[in-house]
């Protein structure tokens, strides 16, 4: 069932966001007993653009994306063929997947459309380049090309505030993929179903999310 699908990957965006922000309190309450040593190691960590954790995190909550995009779409493939069922996590090939199968513009219908993009071309270059600016990146985002040779083999800023930003920009995406789903396949009744499962299962789901 979709609902299921969609509210499991919610669940997950929020177990994440929970865990940065506690780590977020409890790096800056005992930055505030430990004084320098302290300090400098909630730098290393929160605002840092060389964090470990902050890309880990990130290249967390693409997965969480990707294998949301992937299971749903299954899903919905097996119930009503779609025109184009494979689904890769390619901003282009994105678009072309909803306009293709949905007749929606996503980068007009999703105001996030241009942070999600960069996130996921951000994943490219911590999970394969070390955390450095590559061509796939600029060409990704859509860098101006006399700007080209600047940013090429820059360490890419990053840090957990950022990560939590991303965290909820999949969230949004996920919450507009479900909405588009159910109007163009006139599944109202699906909301009644998705609340349910949130008073039953999911009780961390805020309800009001699916307005």
């Amino acid at each position: 069932e979709i609902s299921y699908i969609f509210l499991k990957y919610i669940n997950e965006i929020i177990y994440l966001e929970f865990y940065v922000d506690r780590i977020i309190d409890l790096i800056k309450s005992q930055s505030e007993k430990g004084g320098t040593y302290w300090k400098s190691i909630t730098d290393s960590i929160i605002d840092s653009q060389n964090s470990l954790l902050s890309k880990i995190v990130h290249i967390y909550s693409i997965t969480i994306f990707e294998t949301f995009n992937k299971e749903f779409f299954e899903r919905i493939n097996s119930q009503t063929k779609l025109n184009s069922n494979n689904f890769t996590t390619n901003p282009s090939r994105i678009i072309s997947f909803f306009r293709s199968n949905f007749n929606i513009d996503l980068e007009q219908e999703f105001p996030s459309w241009n942070n999600l993009k960069e996130n996921i071309c951000r994943r490219h270059v911590i999970a394969h380049n070390m955390g450095k600016i590559d061509r796939k990146y600029v060409d990704c985002i859509g860098v101006h090309e006399n700007l080209i040779g600047k940013v090429i083999g820059k360490e890419i800023p990053h840090d957990l505030t950022y990560v939590k930003k991303s965290n909820n920009d999949v969230a949004e995406f996920m919450r507009l993929i479900f909405k588009i789903v159910i109007d163009f396949y006139s599944l109202k009744n699906i909301y009644e179903i998705t609340r349910n499962l949130i008073n039953e299962y999911f009780q961390d789901v805020n309800p009001d999310f699916l307005k």
